[in-house]
């Protein structure tokens, strides 16, 4: 089985069209698109708008042309740390027309029976938004108390104290206990939006491994055939490579860092390591991608 896998697009219209031309030209059986979707410019309600817009006319129109030409293909996607969780509402309509299937944390079986095993937490980060954030285990302290920390609102968003957030809230590793087991790894995609820790997937321009000990665990324990992640845009760009192993299963991170060209990787599951391609030629990273990169989520 072919499968097409993408991640921070962060509504980037040329994104998406490149993955349209993607699917027409391979005719992958799986589309897979790891979180951070939808615009993060904007503050407030202005965000609210801005995301939920993007859903019913962008979104819409991209899976609606996937649909038109390749109506049997699978297609899974999640938010991510820059996405307000407040917008799934306007996911939902669209998810019920059958166009796509919504990873959020649990197991999904595709119509060709591949289980997908989808994630969308990630370990605390300097940024404002807390949605999807969480400690990665009870024994973390805080790293960044004094940010401004933000969630999510019905139509906005609304500050919260950092402490009290991760301290109420259940952590990567707790959540991860709850994720069905992998019965039968050899047919399991596991997709998270963070990458396991200290692999060449998650080192940030600062040189810093931020990735998730506990994804790195569950991945040890359950060795699903493939584990797809994103969030950290220039780990293809730090490392030299968006591609590792951890036991079985042959993990990726395409990166997205060379805008206006789109970062994703297309595997057969017969065999993900040599069979893997990636739509940019090097890790060379773009202006245009660094400034992205540095693009600042404003929040309210």
């Amino acid at each position: 089985m072919l499968v097409l896998f993408a991640s921070d697009l962060h509504g980037k219209t040329v994104f998406y069209d490149q993955m349209l031309d993607l699917i027409r030209a391979e005719a992958p059986s799986l589309v897979l698109l790891g979180g951070d979707l939808l615009p993060k410019s904007g503050r407030g309600e202005e965000l609210y708008q801005a995301q939920t817009r993007f859903i019913k006319q962008d979104l819409y129109g991209f899976l609606k042309g996937v649909r038109r030409g390749h109506p049997s293909i699978d297609i899974g996607m999640m938010l991510g740390n820059d996405d307000l969780l407040s917008v799934r509402e306007a996911l939902s309509p669209l998810a019920d027309e059958g166009l796509f299937y919504l990873m959020n944390r649990g197991e999904w079986v595709t119509a060709s029976g591949w289980h997908v095993v989808g994630f969308d937490l990630i370990p605390e980060t300097p940024f404002r938004l807390k949605d999807l954030e969480r400690r990665d285990s009870q024994e973390d302290s805080i790293r960044y108390p004094s940010v401004d920390a933000i969630r999510s609102k019905e139509r906005g968003c609304k500050r919260v104290d950092t402490q009290e957030w991760f301290l109420s809230q259940a952590t990567l590793s707790e959540e991860l206990a709850h994720l069905a087991p992998t019965g039968d790894p050899e047919r399991t995609i596991f997709v998270s939006h963070t990458p396991p820790w200290d692999t060449p997937l998650d080192i940030t321009v600062d040189g810093e491994h931020v990735g998730s000990k506990a994804v790195r665990s569950y991945i040890e324990k359950n060795q699903p055939l493939i584990s797809f992640h994103g969030h950290i845009h220039e780990s293809f760009t730090m490392s030299g490579t968006y591609a590792t192993q951890i036991g079985n299963t042959v993990c990726f991170n395409p990166g997205q860092i060379h805008f206006p060209t789109l970062d994703a990787v297309l595997v057969d599951t017969m065999n993900p390591m040599r069979s893997r391609r990636h739509t940019a030629e090097s890790s060379c990273l773009s202006r245009e991608g660094f400034d992205l990169l540095k693009a600042p989520f404003l929040g309210e």
